[in-house]
């Protein structure tokens, strides 16, 4: 045994209750609902029976050091509704929903977190391509099994193979029909060999990631059906270009997929939203509107034909200051004179919300 695996055995060992919760263990035992009462600590002389035990440190990836409870999984989401919401999300930003099954004692669920935020392949997969939620599971299991097993995360019950998933489990939702496409967990993703530097092997998880995002959709066609219900409804069109990985066009997104910002804007226009990197053509598009190549992020006005309204500039990123957030409010009541008084004042406080305009002197 090398010296790195060496560690691995000794930190598995020392912290067997954290870390192998399910995910090594081929013949995991169910738990009961409630968890069991903890013992009674032992006190060493001296010690103040009030104080609280020291928290215990593990090695940890990339050098830091692990902490129990981590904190990773909030205990007191609901799933329900953590899952709705992020349907939501990635039906507007045509993504997948990617659960993360885990728990706040499970040390692995650190090192998956680690690949998932850091690696330098994966992380951006995760960010471009998903609405990133984590579901807790409770110490040893003790929550949300139901929804584990909904979603095909098979802690107990074994699979075909005869074995177990356990956790950290990892689960694809296609939003349209909100049912799970793929799952992948337990020593499915675990490198092989695992060491103290590499715990889960990141290609596999690039992979599985890669295989079950959204599928590309075509530009042409995203505008051709909004210019459609456009010149049905006699509305104008609000396009708006964004990138990936890019933090005003991240803005101006965020901003879009607000509830009350959608419903405003759909009141008395068409919104449409054209990723020019995840999209075929989105980039060509924002060229044709614009006049000339440029980057995101963009947003321009058109009419209910889908042409340029004179004296209507397009904008190049999110209003914030006071004076840019009235001009781009009166730019579409000009678009759209029954843009009501109430859709200008959610409009509004969204655009100062987001922003965070400078205040006048």
């Amino acid at each position: 045994m090398n010296k790195a695996l060496a560690s691995v055995s000794a930190l598995l060992l020392c912290t067997t209750s954290v870390f192998a919760q399910g995910v090594f263990d081929p013949n995991p035992t169910p738990k009961k609902d409630a968890p069991a009462a903890p013992a009674t600590p032992v006190q060493t002389p001296g010690q103040d029976p009030a104080a609280p035990a020291a928290p215990q440190e593990f090695p940890g990836p990339r050098g830091t050091k692990i902490t129990f409870p981590t904190g990773l999984y909030d205990e007191a989401a609901v799933p329900a509704k953590q899952i709705a919401d992020a349907i939501a999300i990635a039906k507007a930003e045509d993504k997948r929903v990617l659960l993360m099954f885990g728990e706040n004692f499970c040390g692995f669920c650190v090192f998956l977190n680690d690949v998932l935020k850091n690696d330098p392949n994966v992380a951006p997969v995760v960010k471009t391509e998903y609405v990133w939620v984590k579901i807790d599971l409770g110490q040893k299991f003790t929550k949300n099994q139901a929804v584990a097993e909904q979603y095909g995360v098979t802690l107990w019950t074994p699979r075909p193979d005869g074995t177990s998933l356990g956790a950290p489990a990892l689960c694809v939702i296609d939003p349209a029909t909100g049912r799970h496409v793929a799952v992948i967990g337990g020593n499915d993703m675990t490198a092989k060999p695992m060491t103290m530097s590499r715990v889960f092997d990141e290609n596999k998880i690039f992979q599985f990631l890669m295989d079950n995002r959204a599928a590309s959709k075509n530009a042409d066609t995203i505008f051709s059906d909004a210019k459609s219900i456009a010149g049905r409804d006699g509305k104008p069109m609000l396009v708006a270009f964004t990138m990936p990985l890019h933090e005003p066009s991240a803005a101006l997104g965020a901003w879009l997929t607000r509830p009350d910002v959608a419903a405003a804007l759909s009141n008395s226009a068409v919104p449409v939203r054209i990723d020019t990197e995840r999209m075929t053509g989105g980039g060509d598009l924002l060229t044709k509107i614009n006049g000339k190549a440029t980057l995101p992020p963009l947003i321009a006005m058109l009419d209910s034909k889908g042409d340029a309204i004179k004296d209507l500039a397009p904008l190049t990123a999110l209003p914030k200051t006071d004076g840019e957030i009235d001009a781009f409010i009166k730019n579409l009541a000009k678009a759209n004179p029954k843009l009501s008084d109430a859709d200008k004042a959610v409009l509004t406080k969204s655009l100062r919300e987001a922003g965070k305009p400078v205040e006048k002197k």
